[in-house]
């Protein structure tokens, strides 16, 4: 039998770059959340649109570099929590989207925007 936690909201980061002129943009959103444990295993489930300040983040973004009227697309950061890593400049300067250090993917990327 499957059992499920009550809904959370978890800080995530999300990272864009501007297919125009290749702009970085960044930014921490509140992502709904629950697990799920079924015979041992513990899953962890989007349950919804991430938020940002209270709002949905459904709507789309334009690149705010003048002359440049591209749409941006965020890529979330899935991090595997490591302790035994350091978050450090290789994670936020990072440019990709996956995360293996202690800060989870919070600090992923920041830098780099």
């Amino acid at each position: 039998m499957e059992n499920l936690t009550d809904i959370i909201h978890e800080e995530v980061r999300q990272n864009a770059v501007c297919s125009g002129c290749g702009t970085r943009y960044t930014r921490l959103v509140l992502e709904p959340i629950r697990y799920s444990t079924n015979k041992g295993k513990t899953r962890r489930l989007v349950c919804g649109l991430p938020t940002l300040n209270g709002v949905r983040v459904y709507c789309t973004v334009a690149c705010s570099s003048p002359g440049c009227d591209r749409y941006l697309t965020f890529d979330t950061v899935r991090g595997t929590l490591n302790p035994t890593v350091p978050c450090d400049a290789r994670c936020t300067n990072a440019k990709g989207c996956s995360c293996d250090c202690s800060c989870r993917g919070k600090n992923h990327g920041k830098a780099a925007a």
